[in-house]
C-alpha cells in the first residue's frame, strides 16, 4: 500500500498542536476569556421560600380598607358612569377619587390602582328605582328620546300597512318608555321571582323592560337560617348607538385622567353586572339590557385598546380584541377547580362558545407572557380555599394560571388561612434571583472583571417590563463602575433559569484596595434597585444585593511577554486567552495585546500562540523579541 504524505502548512500545524496542547491542560486551569487574572472564584446564593412585596404584583387591597392584611404594591377601586359624568361632556373624577381614596393609596402608600369603570353595579335592595341606576340620568333620559322616536317611526309604519298586533305592541312600547315611573312602581308591587338562576344556591329573579332603554331585575337568594336577601340593578340596551357614542368619549376621558404611573391595570368593566361580562340575572332573550351579542361587545371592548397605552388591560374572558392588544386576563372563580379549570383555562387555552350570547371566542393560551393573570377568589369572604384541605389544589391552580395578582379576601382569616395565604402569595408573580456568580477577584487597575452569573424565576409569572440587571463596582464612597448584565428581565420565565456573561471594566484611575461587586434590578425612572429579590443570607443595601468582594492592584505596566492576564506567569491560561482571541471569541486591550505579540511582528496570531505555548512548557526560555 502506498504511503500517503501529510503536509500541513506552518499556521495550521501550530494551531493544531496548541489545540492539542489546550486539550490535555486546560482541564486542570480555571479562566475567563480576556480577563486579567486567573483567580476565578464561585459564589452560591440561596433562595428565599418568603413572601417578599414588590412592584406589580401580590395581594390586591380593597380601596376602603386602609388597614390591608399584607404588604403590597397595588389596591383596586371602581368606579360608576354616573359618578364622573353627572353633567353631559363634563368629567369630573373628584366624587370617584374620593369614594376610592385615590390620593391616600397613590401619595401615602404609592400604591397602583386597578381602575374598574362600572354601569351596572347591582345594590342589596328589594325595592327597583332611579337610585339603581349607573349611568348619568341625562343619559337614561336621552336613551329614552332616542327610543320613543325607534318606536315612534315603527308605529307610524305598522299603521301605514295595517298590522294591528305590531300596532298593539309599539303603542305598549311608547307607553312604558314615556311612563317609565308607572312600569318601577308595578314592578316593585308584584315582588314576583319566576326565574330559577342556574349555579350555586337557590337564586330566582325578575326583570322589568323598558323598551330600548333598558332592563331593571332583581333576584332573591336564600342564605342559611332561612334568611333572605335581595339585589337588584339597572342594565342598558347596550345596543344604542347613543350609548356606544358617549361610552367612547367616556372612554378618552377616563384614559387622560388614569392612563399613566399611578394605573397598574384597567379591568375591562364596561359590560354586565358588576363590570363581570356577564348578565346573569337577566335570563330572557328579548330583555332590553341583556349582554350584547359580539357585534356590539367589541365595539365596547375597542375603546379600551384604542385609549389605553401606558397600562394593562385586563378582561374576565378571552375576547378578539383581547387578543390582538395583549391584554391581560383574570378569573373571579379561582379556588374553585371546576370553575377555574373547565371555565378559565379551557376557554383560554382551547377557546369557548359563550353561553350567553351563542358567540365563538378565540383562545389566548400565552396571554400571560406579555401580560399579567389576575384572580378573586371564588366567593370573596370564602377561605375555604385556603384550609389544608384545598391549599395544595390552590397552589397549583396559581402556577398552571401564571397567577401575578389576587384581591385580598374581606373578612379576617383564620390562623390557619392567614399561614396559607402567606404560602399562596409567596409563589405568585415573578420571584426572581441570583443563584451562581463567577468572576475573577483579583484585577489591577484597567483591568476586565469578568462575572459570569445565573439568574432564577421560581414565581408563577414573569415580570412585565423591560428593567435591566445592573452590576456595579463599589468602593468605600460608593459606585465606581457599572456594567449592564441584561438589558431586561422580560424573558425570565417562570421556572427558567439564565446565565449571562458581562465584562467590566475597571478604571485606570482607581487606587488599588479593597472593592465590593453589587447587582440588582433597576427601575429606569427612579434609577433605583426598586425590586427585591428573594434571597436569604445576603448582605442588602437599598435593593441592591451583594456579589462578593475584588482586590484591585496597581496596574503594572512591566508584566513581561506572554503573561497574556497579567498573573505574573505564562502558562495555559496566556495560551487559552491568545487561542481565542485569533478565534474572534474575545478582545484584548491594547496592553494585552502587547504582551501577546511575542514576535514582535505586530499582530497577534496563531505563531504567537505556539511561541507561548513552547514557553509555558519550559521548551524555550525566551520569546524573539527579546
Amino acid at each position: 500500500m502506498p504511503q500517503i504524505k501529510i503536509i500541513l502548512k506552518p499556521c495550521k500545524f501550530l494551531l493544531i498542536l496548541a489545540l492539542a496542547y489546550l486539550l490535555i491542560a486546560a482541564p486542570f486551569a480555571t479562566v475567563t476569556a480576556g480577563s486579567m487574572d486567573s483567580s476565578i472564584i464561585t459564589h452560591t446564593f440561596k433562595e428565599s421560600e418568603e413572601y417578599m412585596p414588590n412592584p406589580f404584583m401580590g395581594p390586591v387591597a380593597r380601596f376602603h380598607n386602609k388597614n390591608p392584611n399584607y404588604e403590597g404594591s397595588l389596591v383596586i377601586g371602581h368606579f360608576t358612569w354616573a359618578e364622573i359624568e353627572k353633567n353631559k361632556g363634563e368629567y369630573d373624577f373628584t366624587i370617584a377619587e374620593k369614594n376610592n381614596d385615590f390620593h391616600y393609596w397613590v401619595n401615602e402608600k404609592n400604591r397602583q390602582f386597578l381602575h374598574g369603570l362600572v354601569i351596572d353595579f347591582p345594590s342589596v335592595s328589594k325595592i327597583s328605582g332611579y337610585d339603581q341606576i349607573d349611568i348619568p340620568m341625562w343619559l337614561y333620559e336621552e336613551l329614552k328620546v332616542e327610543a320613543a322616536q325607534t318606536y315612534s317611526e315603527l308605529l307610524k309604519k305598522a299603521r301605514s300597512t295595517g298590522d294591528q298586533s305590531k300596532i298593539n305592541e309599539y303603542e305598549i312600547a311608547l307607553d312604558q318608555i314615556l311612563n317609565d315611573q308607572k312600569v318601577i312602581d308595578e314592578f316593585n308591587k308584584s315582588l314576583d321571582f319566576t326565574v330559577k338562576i342556574p349555579g350555586p344556591g337557590e337564586r330566582k329573579t325578575d326583570v322589568a323592560n323598558i323598551p330600548g332603554v333598558g332592563t331593571f331585575y332583581r333576584w332573591k337568594r336564600y342564605l342559611p337560617g332561612d334568611k333572605v336577601e335581595y339585589q337588584g340593578g339597572f342594565s342598558p340596551n347596550y345596543s344604542s348607538e347613543l350609548l356606544i357614542e358617549y361610552h367612547d368619549r367616556l372612554m378618552q376621558a377616563i384614559a387622560r385622567q388614569y392612563d399613566n404611573e399611578n394605573t397598574y391595570a384597567m379591568i375591562m368593566g364596561s359590560l354586565g353586572h358588576w363590570g363581570e361580562m356577564h348578565t346573569t340575572y337577566i335570563r330572557g332573550d328579548s330583555d332590553v339590557g341583556r349582554y350584547p351579542k359580539i357585534d356590539i361587545a367589541s365595539r365596547y371592548e375597542k375603546a379600551y385598546a384604542k385609549y389605553f397605552k401606558n397600562t394593562f388591560v385586563s378582561s374576565r374572558y378571552p375576547r378578539q380584541v383581547a387578543l390582538e392588544n395583549n391584554f391581560g386576563l383574570h378569573n373571579h372563580a379561582f379556588g374553585n377547580p371546576q370553575y377555574t379549570y373547565d371555565w378559565y383555562v379551557d376557554w383560554y387555552n382551547d377557546g369557548y362558545r359563550c353561553y350567553f350570547t351563542g358567540d365563538n371566542h378565540p383562545a389566548m393560551p400565552n396571554f400571560w407572557k406579555t401580560a399579567p393573570s389576575g384572580a378573586a377568589f371564588f366567593y370573596t369572604g370564602d377561605y375555604r380555599y385556603l384550609t389544608e384541605k384545598y391549599f395544595q389544589e390552590t397552589l397549583q391552580q396559581a402556577k398552571d394560571t401564571h397567577l401575578t395578582w389576587i384581591y385580598e379576601l374581606r373578612y379576617d382569616l383564620s390562623p390557619e388561612a392567614e399561614h396559607n395565604m402567606n404560602r399562596l402569595l409567596a409563589s405568585i408573580g415573578y420571584r426572581l434571583a441570583i443563584t451562581e456568580a463567577s468572576y475573577n477577584n483579583k484585577v489591577p487597575a484597567g483591568g476586565n472583571i469578568e462575572l459570569t452569573t445565573k439568574w432564577n424565576n421560581s414565581g408563577a409569572a414573569p415580570f412585565y417590563y423591560d428593567w435591566p440587571i445592573i452590576v456595579q463596582l463599589h468602593n468605600k464612597e460608593g459606585v465606581v463602575a457599572e456594567q449592564v448584565i441584561s438589558e431586561t428581565v422580560r424573558n425570565i420565565y417562570p421556572g427558567a433559569q439564565k446565565t449571562y456573561r458581562t465584562i467590566i471594566k475597571v478604571p485606570r484611575s482607581l487606587e488599588p484596595g479593597k472593592y465590593q461587586l453589587w447587582t440588582g434590578i433597576i427601575n429606569p425612572e427612579t434609577k433605583q434597585a426598586d425590586i427585591q429579590l428573594v434571597m436569604e443570607d445576603i448582605d442588602e443595601h437599598e435593593r441592591m444585593v451583594l456579589i462578593g468582594g475584588i482586590e484591585l492592584t496597581a496596574e503594572d505596566t512591566v508584566h513581561k511577554l506572554g503573561d497574556v492576564n497579567g498573573d505574573g506567569r505564562v502558562d495555559v491560561t496566556d495560551v487559552i486567552i491568545t487561542v481565542k482571541y485569533c478565534l474572534d471569541l474575545v478582545d484584548l486591550t491594547e496592553a494585552q495585546l502587547t504582551r501577546a505579540d511575542v514576535n514582535g511582528d505586530g499582530t497577534v496570531d496563531v505563531r504567537d500562540v505556539a511561541l507561548i505555548m513552547f514557553y509555558a512548557l519550559g521548551l524555550i526560555t525566551e520569546f524573539p523579541v527579546e
